[in-house]
């Protein structure tokens, strides 16, 4: 079965079939889709698993090959109250495997304070924690993330096993470093997630 889920329920136009309804044999399915108020699953990535979208558009292709399942997007749009932007690329998988990404997506509107919320599970989680309570407020502009390679080896310490990078710019924050430190306002600089490398450059 697929790893991850899509929940769509407000259809403008047809969403794209569930790709485990799809027969064994050879077979490609391309949709065009608008939904409203979809979410997509995927806790075997991020510790927050549902990923909430109030906008989701798009052109998406199912296939079925001898066991193979793959998904290709073209040129989707979304938005939530954390981020919009697009995405376009691939995912393909089999029976009980976590499958390969290639998927390039780039934020037009991005939330600073949200950004723990996207986190993957590689990420520690006092990591986590303190950009949950470090980084308020501020906004993103240009952010870009590029994912690609087998998602076992996720978050691709290695550079040759793939690649997991978002890089941005933001502005307008407000970074709390610890508790007993005054705040600093309007703080503005680029983020950098590789790999397991965190940077923020203020």
């Amino acid at each position: 079965d697929c790893p991850y889920l899509l929940e769509a329920r407000q259809h403008e136009r047809p969403a794209a079939p569930d790709p485990e309804a799809l027969p064994h044999r050879d077979v490609e399915v391309t949709e065009s889709f608008v939904n409203r108020n979809a979410a997509l699953l995927m806790p075997q990535v991020f510790p927050e698993p549902r990923l909430e979208f109030e906008h989701l558009q798009g052109q998406a292709t199912w296939s079925a090959s001898g066991g193979r399942r793959e998904l290709r997007m073209k040129h989707v749009e979304f938005a939530n109250r954390d981020a919009a932007g697009t995405a376009s690329g691939s995912y393909a998988w089999r029976h009980g495997e976590l499958g390969d990404i290639d998927v390039v997506a780039r934020l037009s509107r991005a939330e600073t304070g949200a950004v723990w919320r996207y986190l993957p599970h590689v990420i520690m989680p006092d990591v986590r924690a303190w950009l949950k309570a470090a980084l308020v407020g501020g906004r993103a502009d240009e952010a870009k993330l590029r994912l690609k390679g087998p998602l076992k080896d996720f978050p691709f310490a290695d550079p040759n096993q793939g690649v997991f990078q978002v890089t941005g710019r933001f502005g307008g924050a407000t970074l709390r470093y610890a508790p007993d430190w005054p705040p600093i306002e309007n703080v503005g600089g680029e983020l950098l997630f590789e790999g397991r490398r965190m940077v923020i450059q203020a």
